[in-house]
């Protein structure tokens, strides 16, 4: 991942170059075919997700079962660092958002 992707989370903006340099060695680069499930509602939440293209839907079945839109997040958002934090599951799915 490339640094200014990385700088252009406000979580991770302050952070010093050398940390900035040292973080961008452990992120995975991870490509999603369009239309694909990220992660779903109640998994175990073991990452946190920087979109560097393309879009994202966040979304969640409500009582009723219908599928309602929370979010959709384009580059330079980020999702899943409630559930990183707070070792709690997936609170709503991602899936790639296709247009």
């Amino acid at each position: 991942m490339k640094l200014e992707a990385l700088r252009s989370v406000p979580l991770f903006r302050a952070l010093k170059e050398g940390a900035a340099r040292d973080l961008c060695e452990l992120l995975s680069v991870h490509e999603v075919a369009a239309g694909s499930s990220i992660c779903r509602r109640g998994e175990i939440g073991d990452s946190m997700y920087l979109i560097e293209r393309g879009e994202v839907r966040i979304s969640i079945t409500d009582a009723d079962g219908y599928d309602t839109t929370l979010a959709e997040l384009r580059a330079g958002d980020f999702f899943g660092e409630m559930s990183l934090l707070a070792s709690q599951p997936r609170a709503a799915d991602a899936t790639d958002n296709v247009h």
